[in-house]
């Protein structure tokens, strides 16, 4: 599973955000600004967006190469 966290005001989340969309790559979004996402955020340690969890496994500051071949 993939997920994407991230907020609208993070052009970085944004822009990653586009780039999945337009790439067809499925992914859940889930703004951190919403209160029980930013305590889930918290609760897994991340201190910054754009942040994905891409197979159980979690990336600070990724890009969409770190989602390219988790379609597999």
């Amino acid at each position: 599973m993939n997920v994407l966290y991230g907020a609208e005001w993070c052009p970085g989340c944004k822009t990653l955000k586009k780039q999945l969309e337009n790439s067809n790559i499925s992914f859940t979004y889930k703004d951190v600004d919403e209160v029980e996402v930013g305590r889930e955020a918290a609760n897994i340690g991340i201190r910054g967006i754009p942040f994905a969890t891409i197979n159980n496994e979690h990336y600070p500051d990724p890009n969409i190469n770190h989602f390219l071949g988790s379609e597999e």
